[in-house]
């Protein structure tokens, strides 16, 4: 019993330090997203991020940033590239946006800086064809960037994850948008 009790303590610090985005400082040469979703009958448990114009059926291999108790999400560690808001997981699947929707939740994330998808809700609701449920997005006009950035700004106690994201809340139009500039025109 006692074993069985220090695997699972083991495996929930685990999963803690997987799911912290500030667990460690930001890689050199890397840039980070960060956005907002919630939900009001589901609560998304991870955000699915994909490079833009890759193909959706990575499901297990997509990157993956976790929302907090605001829905405030940061995934760490990209490449600089284009990305696009995917899908997201409620733990259990996956639930894939169409390729149209993603194209437009598209941003260029680049080294030292933290790129903003977006603040969304999740609109759940019921196919009458299938017994499934089925999810669309609607933007938050009420979350700038400039709240959901301060937010993870403040949940932060690295140094560097506040300098970078600073950098970015200070490069941001007055008053701060909610939603991202679209600039991955050759995202599919």
């Amino acid at each position: 019993m006692l074993k069985r009790c220090l695997i699972l303590l083991c495996l929930l610090a685990l999963t803690a330090c997987a799911t912290d985005p500030f667990a460690k400082s930001p890689a050199a040469g890397s840039g980070a997203l960060a956005g907002q979703l919630t939900g009001d009958a589901t609560r998304p448990y991870a955000v699915l991020i994909l490079p833009a114009g890759q193909g959706f059926a990575m499901a297990w291999t997509s990157a993956k940033a976790y929302p907090d108790e605001d829905g405030d999400f940061l995934l760490p560690d990209l490449a600089p590239g284009q990305y696009v808001l995917a899908g997201f997981s409620d733990g259990q699947r996956p639930y894939w946006f169409n390729r149209k929707t993603g194209a437009a939740r598209c941003v260029t994330v680049r080294a030292g800086e933290v790129a903003f998808l977006g603040s969304y809700r999740l609109i759940e609701g019921k196919s009458p064809e299938i017994t499934e449920r089925f999810y669309g997005l609607e933007w938050t006009e009420d979350r700038s960037a400039a709240d959901v950035l301060g937010r993870l700004r403040t949940k932060t106690g690295d140094p560097a994850w506040a300098a970078m994201i600073g950098k970015t809340l200070s490069a941001l139009p007055d008053p701060a948008p909610s939603r991202p500039t679209p600039d991955c025109s050759q995202a599919r």
